[in-house]
């Protein structure tokens, strides 16, 4: 069973780095809760799948590539429900970019998963910021691409 659940958190962050937002909802519970306030994401909230999979639609994509590298799981199953802690490194990567084309996120994440109708789901991410390296304005710079396209998108 435990790989069930470790097979599911794979592929949530696989899915994530694929820009697959139809795969990460179908991992997801209604609602979803949410945590990056240790990183500045502001207050832990109750939101949907999709619209958290929207604001990630309106960033991620916005890097030449985004890589989460998960490991280290220690899951507790009781029943229905599991808890996963595990590190997590996200690599934000800029094809020469000034500055540095990498920067690097490390942290832990703790996650619970609910078992529906046979599958596993995570119901709740929250991410434990360690520390972070590398090059801090490419997300910036992700969200400039980002405003382009849409103005882009809108005078076509």
């Amino acid at each position: 069973m435990t790989t069930d659940i470790s097979n599911t958190v794979a592929r949530f962050f696989a899915a994530v780095d694929r820009c697959d937002w139809a795969a990460v909802r179908e991992l997801m519970t209604n609602p979803f809760h949410v945590d990056y306030s240790s990183y500045g994401g502001g207050p832990a909230s109750d939101v949907t799948p999709r619209g958290l999979t929207s604001a990630w639609a309106d960033l991620l994509p916005f890097f030449d590539q985004v890589h989460h590298q998960i490991g280290n799981l220690i899951i507790e199953q009781q029943g229905e429900t599991a808890k996963v802690q595990c590190h997590g490194m996200a690599t934000h990567f800029i094809a020469n970019y000034p500055g540095g084309d990498l920067q690097l996120v490390v942290g832990t994440y703790d996650l619970t998963l609910a078992r529906m109708n046979g599958f596993w789901r995570l119901s709740s991410m929250r991410f434990n910021f360690k520390f972070a390296s590398g090059n801090a304005d490419l997300a910036a710079e992700a969200g400039r691409r980002a405003a382009n396209h849409t103005r882009e998108k809108r005078n076509a």
